[in-house]
C-alpha cells in the first residue's frame, strides 16, 4: 500500500523534498510524472495543486499519510515521524470518549448479577450458573485477537471504531434485555442451553466495546501527556456508575422490591 502510494507522485526516486502542516501534504517532485487522476481519487483526499511541487489537500489530518514516506532517507523529510510529532485531542474530545467505556460499565455493573437472576428466577442451578459465568471470561479471550482483526481490516466512511462501537451498544442493550425478560419464560429443558447462547452474544458486543476503547484512545490522541487525562475521566466515570447503581441497588430497589425478585430486575435493567 505504501508502495502504490509513493507511486502516485512518480515514484521514490522522483520526490526530493516531502513536508506537511496539518491537513496539507508537500511534495517536491517532477510535477509531470504525478498521477494527478489516482491522486485525487485517493481515499481522504480533498483537492490537488500542482505548482512547483505538489500540495494534496486531507479531509483530517496529513500526517497518517506523511508517515508514509518513512521508506525514504530522513534528508528528503522537511519533519519528524509522527513518533516525534503527536496529535493533540480537545478536552471534551476525551472526556466524551471515555462515555463509551462508561456505558461498558454500566451493562457490566447490570450483569453483576445475573447469578442472583439465573438462580432465583430461572430456577438454574448455582454451581452451573458459576461455572459458565467463569468459562465465559475464556470465550471473552477468544473474541479479543478476532474482533481486534476485524477492526484493524475496516477502514469505512465511517471509520475504524464507529461502526464497532455502535453495534457492540446495540449488542449489550437487546442482549442484556433478552436474558434477563426472557430466560425464565424458555422451557426448562432448553433453558440453559439459550441462557448460555445469549450470553456468547452479549460477550460478543462487550467485546466490541472494550477492544473500541483502548485502540480508539491511540488514534484521538498520541500525546503522552493526554494519558493521564483519558484514565482520569474513566476513572471519575467508572467511579460515578459503580457506586451509584451499586448503592441505589443494594439501598432502594432491594428493600422495595423485597429482595431479587423480577420486579427488581425488570426495574434495575431500566435504570
Amino acid at each position: 500500500k505504501i508502495q502504490k502510494f509513493l507511486n502516485l507522485f512518480g515514484g521514490e526516486d522522483n520526490i526530493t523534498k516531502v513536508d506537511y502542516s496539518e491537513n496539507h501534504l508537500y511534495v517536491t517532485c517532477n510535477v509531470n510524472k504525478v498521477d494527478l487522476e489516482n491522486l485525487r481519487k485517493f481515499k481522504g483526499v480533498e483537492d490537488v495543486n500542482l505548482t512547483d511541487k505538489c500540495e494534496v489537500t486531507f479531509k483530517n489530518s496529513a500526517l497518517e499519510h506523511y508517515d508514509k514516506f518513512e521508506v525514504l532517507p530522513k534528508s528528503k523529510r522537511v519533519k519528524p515521524l509522527s513518533k516525534e510529532t503527536y496529535i493533540t485531542a480537545k478536552t471534551w474530545q476525551i472526556a466524551l470518549f471515555s462515555m463509551n467505556n462508561a456505558s461498558t460499565n454500566c451493562y457490566m455493573l447490570l450483569m453483576n448479577y445475573v447469578s442472583y437472576y439465573a438462580v432465583g428466577i430461572a430456577g438454574l442451578l448455582t454451581t452451573v450458573v458459576g461455572f459458565l459465568l467463569t468459562a465465559m471470561r475464556i470465550w471473552d479471550g477468544v473474541t479479543d485477537p478476532i474482533i481486534g482483526f476485524l477492526i484493524d481490516k475496516t477502514d469505512g466512511k465511517f471509520g475504524k471504531f464507529r461502526p464497532f462501537i455502535i453495534l457492540g451498544n446495540i449488542i449489550l442493550a437487546v442482549m442484556s434485555w433478552v436474558i434477563y425478560r426472557t430466560t425464565h419464560l424458555v422451557p426448562e429443558q432448553f433453558r440453559l442451553i439459550y441462557f448460555i447462547a445469549c450470553y456468547l452474544v452479549y460477550i460478543i458486543g462487550y467485546t466490541f466495546q472494550t477492544a473500541c476503547t483502548k485502540a480508539g484512545q491511540t488514534c484521538i490522541t498520541n500525546n503522552p501527556t493526554q494519558r493521564p487525562v483519558f484514565s482520569m475521566f474513566d476513572s471519575i466515570f467508572t467511579m460515578v456508575v459503580y457506586m451509584g447503581g451499586t448503592i441505589v441497588a443494594s439501598s432502594v430497589l432491594i428493600p422495595f422490591h423485597g429482595g431479587y425478585t423480577m420486579a427488581f430486575f425488570e426495574q434495575f435493567h431500566i435504570m
